[in-house]
């Protein structure tokens, strides 16, 4: 009996040295592991920062990129219109300002056609005007409340939206 009690007795010890070791062991594992990065110290690594900095020129020149094909585009678009009529649009632009007298323009003049003749359409925040493309006279200037200069019951006519229908 006494051999049972002396050998239980070493296996309970054994048991409870063996526990408060892996305890001890994983406490003193969890105090020396490094602690997790924080946001801050990402973004402050040096690595992190060329890599943002080298995304950020490659993106800077994708968008230079396409804003020289934009300019490009517009440029061969207004080329042609304006080698086709006298009047250039911005010199319909200013026209159209001084028929409004003053005003914002909110949008790019557009080339339309009113009763058959090439116009600028050019919408400020005062109103609509339309300048005729090969002479500059106004044919049409909403602020005045004027009706299309040579308009005929058949025509093109305005009506009170600033929109164009046919009668």
């Amino acid at each position: 009996m006494n051999r049972k009690a002396l050998f239980l007795s070493l296996g309970i010890t054994a048991f409870v040295l063996v526990t408060a070791g892996g305890v001890l062991a994983a406490f003193a594992q969890s105090q020396s592991a490094p602690q997790p990065a924080t946001i801050e110290d990402v973004l402050n690594d040096p690595e992190v920062q060329a890599l943002l900095q080298e995304r950020e020129a490659a993106y800077q020149q994708m968008i230079d990129e396409a804003n020289q094909r934009l300019v490009e585009a517009e440029g061969a678009a207004e080329g042609s219109v304006a080698g086709e009529y006298p009047v250039p649009a911005d010199l319909a632009v200013a026209l159209g300002r001084i028929a409004l007298d003053g005003g914002t323009l909110l949008r790019n003049p557009e080339l339309v056609s009113v009763n058959g003749r090439a116009a600028y359409e050019l919408i400020y925040d005062r109103g609509r005007v339309y300048v005729d493309a090969t002479s500059g006279a106004i044919l049409f200037n909403s602020s005045a409340g004027s009706s299309l200069v040579n308009s005929s019951p058949s025509s093109r006519e305005h009506d009170d939206e600033g929109e164009w229908f046919d009668d």
